[in-house]
């Protein structure tokens, strides 16, 4: 999100429309930034939870709300700026 949301802001600034790749690719790029934090701490919380230290109860609360949720966020709001900077604007009649 950090990423396509700088780039995204800077290209409609500028009012510069970047080709599907230039655009989606950034989201690409957030989702795999994402999958490796998140990714992180799930095997933290998964380890956490084999070692008897939480219940399964509290390791899958745990993955949703501290996995699951944010790269949700993140995601969407990944690709409303992918969208923002891709759109054009229709020609007044």
């Amino acid at each position: 999100m950090i990423i396509s949301r700088m780039i995204g802001k800077q290209r409609i600034a500028l009012s510069e429309r970047p080709s599907w790749i230039g655009a989606w690719g950034l989201v690409a790029l957030d989702l795999l930034v994402t999958t490796i934090v998140f990714g992180a701490l799930a095997v933290v919380i998964i380890t956490w939870a084999e070692g008897d230290r939480i219940t399964n109860g509290q390791a899958m609360a745990g993955l949703f709300f501290l996995c699951f949720v944010p790269t949700q966020v993140l995601l969407i709001t990944s690709a409303i700026w992918a969208a923002k900077s891709r759109w054009e604007e229709a020609e007044p009649r």
